[in-house]
């Protein structure tokens, strides 16, 4: 930053400083501690002044979209967190993104450099009836997604079998 000059006993206007991911809390006699000098500051004396500075504090929150309640991160701008996974019954996480649909994927671990919101996406689960006829005629299983009715195929006839001249159900056979 360029210096200030001016004469002696002269109200001049201090500036704003700015460093990405800190709070400039204003100048200061020394670079840790020291006095604090207001603006406008009166001219009195050659001096250096010194930006002091906050690290701030980053927060992410997630929005589970039907997926557990997954509580928000905060830590220091910067700072890297592993982002948690999150669980839905008869759903895949398919992680974290920037929007609700579509948006940027973001991965573990993730810099705090901004507030902000991530958002749970989801793929439904396919689940897959399998029958055993014991006995009776094969039975296609049935795929779908979960939770979502399905109808079941009709009861399945029994294979028969020739014995000595009769037919009779493979079960009844002894």
């Amino acid at each position: 930053m360029a210096p200030i000059s001016g004469n002696y006993n002269t109200a001049v206007a201090l500036p704003l400083d700015t460093q990405t991911g800190y709070t400039f809390n204003g100048w200061f006699t020394s670079a840790v501690g020291g006095t604090q000098v207001t603006s406008p500051d009166t001219l009195s004396a050659n001096a250096t002044l010194y930006a002091q500075w906050t690290i701030n504090t980053e927060t992410l929150t997630f929005v589970s979209d039907g997926g557990a309640a997954v509580s928000p991160i905060s830590g220091a701008y910067n700072t890297s967190v592993a982002l948690p996974l999150d669980t839905q019954t008869g759903y895949t996480f398919n992680g974290w993104f920037t929007s609700a649909v579509g948006g940027t994927q973001v991965t573990s671990p993730d810099t705090l450099t901004t507030s902000s919101t991530l958002y749970a996406q989801w793929t439904i689960n396919t689940e897959t009836l399998t029958f055993v006829s014991d006995g009776g005629a094969a039975v296609a299983p049935i795929s779908g997604n979960y939770n979502t009715s399905v109808a079941l195929p009709s009861t399945p006839r029994p294979v028969t079998a020739s014995s000595a001249g009769s037919r009779r159900p493979l079960a009844a056979r002894k």
